[in-house]
């Protein structure tokens, strides 16, 4: 095991200004652990558990509480998408569905552009193909995804198939579209098949 060394800010003197004991607690879990993203690395929540004193049981309803009103708390098991929990994969995409703009979801999650933006990608990757009719094992292996980030692209195109949200769908299928392959002249015309623009 690889272990870094980061600096964090268990108190800030604006503490003691806080009087109720759960506003503190979402405080301090925000602050440690985005502290040490900041630096690199990311905390489980047993790290952050065993940092302020608390029970695990404790930090995930905190956490769980906290990503309800859209804050994410960057974590080993959601940033590296291990156990359970939904991942930051589609808690992004959700923002980005619902209409935020690129920079707004970076400052939501921390997450870099980059990052968000082949997310993206990923997800109208998906999209595109279920829509040709690909099954979950053709969808692995083409775009190498694993099976639960499927399973929960798969859930966010279902759940965010109605009109409201027909316009980030239009701009996600703009990503992925079929090339028209166009005739010379005394040859008809035909869809290149398999040949995305992407």
């Amino acid at each position: 095991m690889h272990l870094i060394p980061v600096r964090l800010s268990l108190y800030e003197p604006d503490d003691c200004t806080i009087r109720n004991q759960q506003e503190l607690l979402d405080k301090r879990i925000k602050g440690i652990s985005n502290e040490t993203h900041n630096q690199g690395p990311l905390l489980t929540q047993a790290d952050i558990a065993i940092l302020l004193g608390e029970s695990t049981k404790t930090i995930a309803r905190h956490i769980a509480e906290l990503e309800k009103k859209d804050i994410l708390i960057p974590t080993r098991g959601k940033w590296k998408d291990i156990g359970p929990g939904v991942s930051h994969k589609k808690r992004i995409l959700e923002f980005y569905l619902k209409g935020d703009e690129y920079t707004d979801i970076e400052r939501k999650t921390k997450h870099s552009g980059e990052a968000i933006m082949r997310y993206v990608k990923d997800f109208a990757r998906i999209m595109v193909l279920i829509e040709e009719s690909f099954n979950d094992t053709e969808l692995r292996i083409i775009t190498g995804l694993s099976e639960k980030t499927i399973w929960e692209y798969k859930d966010l195109i279902e759940i965010y198939s109605t009109e409201d949200y027909q316009d980030r769908r239009d701009q996600l299928h703009g990503m992925f579209q079929k090339k028209i392959i166009q005739p010379k002249p005394g040859e008809t015309q035909i869809d290149n098949p398999g040949g995305w623009n992407c």
